[in-house]
Order: C-alpha cells, then sequence, then structure tokens
C-alpha cells in the first residue's frame, strides 16, 4: 500500500468474492460481518450487493448468476464483467476462512472511516469554522457506530469464555431482586425498567398510538425517551398536536427525541440515537428500524437486534420494540411475523390485536421472563377518535378479584408494611408472578383499598416501596 493512500486490502477483497464464487454457503458466512461499502475497490462492492441481492431472493450465487444481476443492474462492464469474475473465481483462496477476509476488509473500511471523521474535524479546525460541540458529535457518534458493529458480529460469533457450573449459574439468579415497572397507561408490573420488550400487531391495531399515550406517563416521571421512527415529520406533527391538546404543559416535551429513519441505514441510527443520553429507547419497527436482510433467517434477525440492545444496555435503559403479526387465514392472521427465533431475543413479548369491537384492543403476555401470571388486558379509546387510551379491563375478571381479595387478606394479617415481594411469598400455594401482584396493589392502591409508602403521588423510582391494608379495611 503506498505512502498516503487510504487503508485497505485488496487481496482480502477479492478473497471474500473468491470464496463467494467456490462455496454456496460462504454468502452466509460474510453476511452481517462486511457491507459492499466496506470495498476500497468499487467494483467488488457492486459484486458483493448482487451477491446480497440474489440471497434475498433466496437463488444461488455463482458467476451465471452473479453476472445476470450484474447485467440487470447495469453494472456489469464497470465491475469488470464476465472476465474479472471469471479471475476471481481462479483464486482458490480456503473458503473456510472466508469470515477472516471478510474482517480484514471490515477492519480496513473502519481504519478509513475514523480517518474521514478526523480529517473533517481537523479541517474545520485549520479554516477557523470549529466548533466543540459538533466537533465532538462527529467523532463520538462515529465511535457508537463502529462499537454497536463490532458487537453485532461479535454476539453471532462468540468466543469460547471458559465454562460455567450449574451453581454458579443457578447462583446469578436472585428471585428477590427488585424490579421496578414503568408506568402503562394508568398501570404498572407491564413494562419491567431496564428489560428489552417486544410488542406485536396487526397493521392498523394501534400499536404506535399505545405506545404514543404510554410515553406520556415515561415523560411525567421525568424519563428521557428516544423513538426511532419509520414516520416522516408531519405524522409527528399531527400527533404530537394531538397529545399537547390532551396533555398541555403537564408534559416535559423537550424529554421526547424523534430520530427518523429516512432511508438511514441501522450504523447512522444509531450514531444519532447515541448522541444523547436516555432512558427508554422505541424503535417503531423492527424491519424500518433493524433492517434484517431476511425476516425468516433466525441469525440474521439476531445480528440486526443486537446492537440496539447493546445499545440501550450501555445506557441501561428500557428497550421496547414495534413488530408485527404475520397475516393467515382470513382477515387477520397467527403469529409473529418473520423467524420462530425473534420472540427468544427479548425478555418480554406482547401481542396487541383486534377484538369484537372496534374501538377495543386486546394486550396479551406472549412471553414473560419472570414467568407466572400472564398479562391480558382490554385497552379502549375514550371519547373520539382523538380520546385518551385507557385499560378497562384486566383478564380473567374471577381470578383478578380474587388475586385482589386474597392480598387484602394478607396486608390485613400482617403486622407491618410488606414488600411487594413479601407479599407474593405468603400467597401460598400456586403464587401470581411479581407483576401481577404489583398490577393487583396498583388497583387496590387507586380505588383507596390498601396504601402505599411512599404515596401513589410520589415518583418511586430507584426508592424502597412497601404496602399496608387502608384502615377502610383493618377497622371493622
Amino acid at each position: 500500500m503506498a505512502s498516503g493512500t487510504l487503508p485497505h486490502d485488496l487481496d482480502a477483497e477479492q478473497a471474500v468474492l473468491g470464496c463467494l464464487l467456490i462455496d454456496p454457503d460462504a454468502i452466509h458466512q460474510v453476511r452481517g460481518v462486511v457491507e459492499p461499502s466496506d470495498f476500497y475497490a468499487e467494483r467488488n462492492g457492486r459484486i458483493l450487493r448482487a451477491a446480497l441481492s440474489l440471497l434475498e431472493r433466496n437463488e444461488p450465487v455463482d458467476i451465471l448468476t452473479l453476472k445476470v444481476e450484474l447485467q440487470r443492474e447495469g453494472v456489469l462492464r464497470v465491475s469488470g464483467g464476465l472476465e474479472y469474475l471469471a479471475e476471481l473465481s481462479q483464486k482458490m483462496p480456503t473458503a473456510a476462512s472466508v469470515r477472516h477476509y471478510a474482517g480484514i476488509v471490515r477492519d480496513f473500511a473502519v481504519q478509513r472511516q475514523l480517518a474521514a471523521a478526523s480529517a473533517d474535524v481537523h479541517a474545520a479546525a485549520m479554516n477557523g469554522h470549529y466548533n466543540r460541540e459538533k466537533a465532538l458529535a462527529t467523532l463520538q457518534g462515529t465511535v457508537a457506530s463502529i462499537q454497536a458493529r463490532y458487537a453485532a458480529t461479535e454476539a453471532h460469533a462468540e468466543a469460547p469464555t471458559g465454562a460455567w457450573t450449574a451453581d454458579e449459574i443457578l447462583g446469578a439468579q436472585d428471585v428477590d431482586e427488585p424490579v421496578d415497572w414503568l408506568p402503562f397507561l394508568d398501570r404498572e408490573g407491564v413494562i419491567a425498567e431496564g428489560m428489552t420488550h417486544l410488542i406485536a400487531g396487526y397493521t392498523g391495531a394501534g400499536k404506535s398510538p399505545l405506545l404514543q399515550f404510554a410515553t406520556v406517563g415515561w415523560l411525567r416521571g421525568d424519563r428521557r425517551v428516544v423513538w426511532v421512527s419509520e414516520e416522516p415529520k408531519r405524522v409527528w406533527r399531527a400527533k404530537l398536536d394531538t397529545l399537547q391538546a390532551l396533555y398541555g404543559s403537564k408534559v416535559p416535551w423537550p424529554n421526547l427525541r424523534i430520530v427518523p429513519v429516512m432511508g438511514r441505514r441501522p450504523p447512522e441510527l444509531l450514531s444519532r440515537v447515541s448522541e444523547r443520553a436516555f432512558d427508554i429507547m422505541v424503535l417503531d419497527t423492527l424491519r424500518t428500524v433493524c433492517q434484517p436482510l431476511h425476516q425468516n433467517d433466525a441469525d440474521d434477525v439476531r445480528r440486526a437486534v443486537v446492537p440496539w440492545q447493546t445499545c440501550a444496555s450501555d445506557q441501561h435503559a428500557t428497550l421496547i420494540v414495534l413488530h408485527h403479526l404475520r397475516k393467515a387465514e382470513g382477515e387477520h392472521g397467527e403469529r409473529i411475523s418473520g423467524t420462530e427465533g425473534i420472540p427468544a431475543l427479548f425478555d418480554n413479548v406482547f401481542e396487541y390485536s383486534f377484538t369484537s369491537s372496534p374501538d377495543r384492543r386486546a394486550l396479551r403476555s406472549v412471553r414473560v421472563r419472570h414467568g407466572g401470571d400472564p398479562l391480558n388486558m382490554v385497552v379502549a379509546r375514550l371519547g373520539d377518535d382523538f380520546g385518551e387510551l385507557r385499560v378497562l379491563a384486566e383478564g380473567g375478571y374471577t381470578v383478578t378479584r380474587e388475586r385482589d381479595v386474597r392480598i387484602v387478606e394478607i396486608l390485613e394479617e400482617a403486622d407491618r408494611d410488606l414488600l411487594t415481594s413479601e407479599i407474593q411469598h405468603r400467597y401460598g400455594a400456586s403464587p401470581p408472578s411479581l407483576g401481577a401482584v404489583l398490577r393487583s396493589l396498583m388497583r387496590l392502591a387507586q380505588r383507596g383499598a390498601v396504601l402505599r409508602t411512599p404515596p401513589l403521588d410520589v415518583e418511586v423510582r430507584g426508592r424502597r416501596v412497601t404496602w399496608r391494608a387502608a384502615d377502610l379495611f383493618t377497622q371493622r
């Protein structure tokens, strides 16, 4: 490599492409490690882009299919033609090492990316246009996108880190570890703070409005929310006009930040998200924000989602991802769209679906990390089409009522205030989940049947919470 030339390795680039031509499975090893834009030689990047297009259509990758695809895109000649493809196939690298070659190409691309960011800051400083905040944002954004990229690659091919005994794994679990809950409409015990959540629903069911009304409660609790959205600015203007008309100055709106997708790739979106600290991140939707090449490929979806989970984890934030339910027979289908491995990527998974009533929706648990009582709520809009969303019922009614009565009995029998986990432990046979106990306690507290310390109108984030029976129930 000549002095003054940007860092690259043409031999490694050709080795990657050569592997694709001699091993049909090599493309699966390359995807997620290297991108077409990583190639220093533009013709090499065009060839990889064509190979990925073939993969998306489940077509084989070989000399003839690549030739046809490059012709279809009108770039066969500038990509070296059939002669260059034949030359690449004769390189005969070891196909088993394709990830190694792809890693070399990626690492040189990262070096060029860092050099470009540094050059921009250097040029601004030399030309008298230096701005400290802008310079730091440029460098920090570049580093954040690179870290997220390496995290996704390493998560897919995790190196062995030793072994654990069963005792070590089980000992790491703390069943009494307190869980902080984010308010969700007028309920707690639904969205666990600091965890990852997937909410899947049919198109038109209202997943985004559901989260937007929940966001109001989070903003009121002084949480900082970043929303990565597929919707344009004009749509958000209408949404915020509606929310402001309902809640006005009671909500600290500056704590809500919208990052529009607008055709941007995940590394750039991650860079923009990481510019400021946040407590809650909403991705709307998995397909348009995370951008997996193929939703039916579990590994590909995992590579696309992990960088966002890493970004949220680095900020100790809650991640909520909106997704679609697959259409099947009839008007509404069954099952979450894409690979069956998608739910396994999240701590908690919910389905938001239609009901027999046009103005009501059902929110139910599909996967709950803490196990136990699954969530089953009916959500309705109050008033007209722009009214507030509220939880009407939590089912089934009989089970819920029996749980409430038992919890009041436990508090009446206690000679002191109890923690939520203590109430669960005193429940007896088949105790409900900690989240279900908390939802009952909140419902009872709102009716005045039990008292919370601190009171309901006080933010409890990170504070010790206890419960006791109200005098109305103890002095009979």
